[in-house]
């Protein structure tokens, strides 16, 4: 079964989740934890992305992220797990998959789900036994709940947009955020968190649609946690992005990247390695092989070059992307 694309929505809200391949452990001590967590804020920076919530478990972790300009959380996450990746090799000299299959993606209704999705994200330590009290959780440091608690400062968490949520006063929304935490302690796996519109959104899976009216059975897509209609508006935005992707042409997709990369289209399209050129080359290479099916050789051809610096520069493709919102929007 193909793989469906990441949704793009600028300012959305992205539950994220990735697994150890085989449940194994993603971090073995101290270190793991906080070179993940400085890569983290590197990639928010750079992303423009937002964190609101997050915890970091031995076999996996929860994002809770606002989508910068780019509309996706993907440029953030391909750059944060990529570079831990290479940092755990390298650390416990192994090679191959660290984490399992992609990372999980749902984008959420902000209004309807923001609380319980920071709560649930913050709880995982206390359900899995690691910490025993919120007191414990409170100073655990591999979640967001200590830096919403005062204990642990963060710069680049969201705080105060969810404090505002339980009150205007920073102290008593504090107060009433941990009550609201510890209201959730006996909650257990949320399974209507994890996606799945309408249907998840009443605590059911696919196909449960006892007891609701056939009119009732509206859109459901497992990247999506919100209402009905919050699941149909994503949809449709979704597709009429998809249908504007699929109608470009390789010319009129390097049209668009030399003029977005400030570089002459002919230059683009003849051999030549000056740098500006060469990085063009290179995001177009990528686009061309990842958007529009071709291979190394094609777009080898088109911009004069070797298939094997073609090659390698579709690697390197991949990261310039990183930085120029018009056109990683279009892989998204």
């Amino acid at each position: 079964m193909p793989r469906r694309a990441r949704l793009l929505i600028p300012g959305g809200l992205f539950h994220v989740i990735a697994r150890g391949n085989e449940r194994r452990k993603i971090f073995l001590d101290a270190s793991d934890y906080s070179e993940f967590l400085d890569r983290l804020e590197i990639g928010l920076e750079k992303s423009k992305c937002r964190c609101l919530a997050w915890v970091l478990m031995p076999n996996h972790f929860h994002l809770l992220i606002q989508s910068g300009p780019q509309g996706s959380a993907a440029p953030l996450m391909r750059r944060l797990m990529t570079g831990y990746v290479g940092h755990f090799n390298r650390r416990y000299r192994r090679s191959g998959h660290l984490f399992q299959n992609r990372y999980k993606s749902i984008l959420c209704d902000r209004d309807s789900y923001l609380t319980e999705l920071v709560r649930y994200i913050h709880l995982n330590p206390m359900r899995a036994g690691i910490v025993k009290t919120l007191e414990e959780l409170k100073l655990f440091p591999w979640s967001g709940h200590g830096t919403i608690m005062n204990h642990k400062p963060r710069k680049w968490q969201v705080v105060d947009e969810v404090l505002l949520c339980f009150g205007s006063n920073h102290r008593e929304s504090q107060k009433r955020y941990e009550a609201f935490v510890r209201e959730g302690l006996h909650q257990g796996k949320r399974e209507d968190l994890i996606g799945g519109g309408l249907l998840r959104s009443l605590g059911r899976k696919p196909g449960q649609w006892g007891g609701l009216q056939r009119d009732d059975k509206i859109a459901y897509d497992d990247r999506i946690l919100g209402s009905g209609h919050f699941v149909e508006s994503v949809l449709k935005e979704a597709e009429k992005e998809s249908l504007e992707k699929t109608t470009l042409s390789i010319h009129e997709i390097a049209e668009m990247v030399a003029g977005e990369m400030n570089v002459d289209l002919k230059d683009l399209l003849r051999k030549g390695r000056r740098d500006p050129v060469s990085k063009a080359k290179a995001v177009l290479i990528f686009l061309g092989t990842r958007l529009k099916g071709l291979s190394c050789k094609s777009m080898a051809e088109m911009t004069g070059m070797s298939i094997q610096a073609a090659s390698m520069a579709k690697e390197r493709g991949s990261f310039l992307l990183e930085s120029i919102p018009v056109l990683s929007k279009l892989i998204i």
